[in-house]
């Protein structure tokens, strides 16, 4: 059986927010984030939309999270400030989409 979280532990707590460092692969990435949509409360794809100002529409949240293909840039940037993710959480998750992005052995499209 798996460890509990404590009788009101805050799934909002760094300690359990995703790593997008920890992903090797572009489905690796978009799983981390789907894991970290969920840390963030799981915000509605609307929500998501309404929560960045329209950069991104709820279709392309959907998309782009039922996907194993990486995101373009712009996309990930919504998405970070769609979760409520700040300039420095958009930095992190930017510099594990280059890394992946740049993998030669990723073979990801232009």
């Amino acid at each position: 059986m798996g460890k509990r979280l404590p009788a009101g532990a805050d799934l909002f707590d760094p300690g359990h927010r995703p790593d997008p460092a920890r992903a090797t692969t572009p489905a690796a990435f978009v799983a981390a984030m789907r894991h970290y949509r969920v840390w963030a409360g799981e915000p509605s794809y609307r929500r998501m939309e309404y929560n960045c100002g329209g950069v991104c529409s709820a279709s392309r949240f959907h998309a782009a999270l039922s996907s194993d293909r990486l995101p373009r840039l712009t996309v990930l940037s919504a998405f970070v400030v769609a979760c409520g993710g700040d300039e420095a959480e958009y930095q992190r998750w930017a510099a594990a989409w280059r890394r992946i992005r740049t993998n030669p052995r990723n073979n990801v499209p232009s």
